[in-house]
């Protein structure tokens, strides 16, 4: 099941930086609103494990944002683990 986050950007620029579990191969989302479509998608580790991370531009300050953690596999993760 996918998770999100959020955060009011400070800045024009944010890194975001997921370390994620052996059990979990994630693609990250960030977004204006829940109900928006991706303004970055990061998946650039395609097996489980690894760490996925990007700085991203454009952001408005004062603006909240909205992150979602999400599995890839088909299958059901072996773990769901994630900082």
């Amino acid at each position: 099941s996918d998770v999100y986050y959020q955060f009011v950007s400070n800045s024009t620029t944010a890194s975001i930086t997921v370390n994620l579990s052996a059990g979990i191969d994630g693609v990250i989302g960030l977004y204006p609103s829940c109900e928006s479509v991706s303004m970055e998608c990061i998946d650039d580790v395609f097996t489980p494990g690894g760490i996925e991370s990007r700085t991203v531009n454009g952001l408005i300050p004062g603006n909240t944002y909205y992150i979602k953690v999400q599995d890839f596999g088909s299958s059901r993760p072996t773990s769901y683990g994630f900082n």
